[in-house]
């Protein structure tokens, strides 16, 4: 009698699929403790999203703020600026030594700029121009006997400055005859070289003057305004008119009514 293999019967079999149902369990928890792990240690846990977030967005960015402490700094620059401008245009300008007329030999030197008149105003001007801290001066000088002066007065508002441009003006038309009365013998002659369209006018004048057996010299002078400032620019030397520079002076003269403001 021929023995055959017998086949597995139920419980066999429900043995091997309880065996595989436990290995898969197992499998299962393996998988889920590793992955508890990975969570412990890795930056996706909700513990430190919470304390540290990933997203950089949420932080302050170094370069945003450097942006804004630039901006505060051109901020502070331009009001420093615009002070500076204020103060500028609040204080009128003097001539340099290049707005004077020139000689190739002798250059100009400038004085720093002075509160209150010259020592000798000029001639015929002697108590018209305000003293103090509304005028100032500055004075040019070459190694020649050439010599030159500015001074610019604000009197106040512009109706003032009006007025007291207009009474320099008239005092120079009759300067020439009142040198003539002071020094008696002196010989002056004066000269209307008209006016300047240059900011409220101006006005070039020219005098020339002699004594016997004395010296003689020639002064151009020109008063301008603009707004409340009036200014009087004095040009002199040991000479006659002929050798005036009267074009180069007008020149000197609307630069100064320019430079005021």
């Amino acid at each position: 009698m021929t023995a055959h293999a017998r086949r597995p019967g139920r419980r066999a079999k429900a043995a091997t699929l309880s065996g595989f149902a436990l290995a898969l369990v197992a499998a299962t928890l393996s998988c889920s403790a590793s992955d508890a792990a990975e969570t412990n240690d890795g930056s996706d846990a909700p513990g430190a999203s919470a304390s540290a977030p990933s997203d950089s967005s949420a932080l302050p960015d170094s370069s945003d703020q450097a942006d804004q402490s630039d901006q505060s700094d051109a901020g502070d620059t331009t009001a420093t600026e615009n002070a500076e401008e204020t103060s500028k245009a609040a204080s009128p300008g003097f001539l340099e030594t290049s707005d004077l007329p020139q000689d190739p030999e002798f250059p100009w030197t400038a004085d720093a700029v002075t509160a209150g008149l010259p020592e000798s105003p000029p001639f015929c001007l002697e108590g018209l121009l305000p003293d103090g801290p509304a005028t100032q001066h500055r004075e040019f000088r070459t190694e020649l006997t050439i010599y030159a002066n500015q001074i610019i007065a604000v009197p106040g508002d512009e109706s003032a400055a009006a007025e007291l441009a207009a009474l320099l003006d008239q005092a120079i038309e009759r300067c020439a005859s009142e040198y003539e009365e002071k020094y008696p013998g002196a010989i002056a002659e004066y000269r209307d070289y008209g006016t300047l369209s240059v900011e409220d006018g101006a006005r070039v004048h020219g005098l020339h003057t002699s004594v016997p057996q004395g010296d003689s010299s020639v002064v151009l002078l020109a008063v301008g305004r603009d707004g409340d400032a009036v200014t009087v620019v004095r040009w002199s030397d040991m000479n006659d008119f002929d050798r005036a520079p009267v074009t180069e002076f007008q020149d000197t003269a609307t630069a100064a009514v320019e430079g005021l403001y």
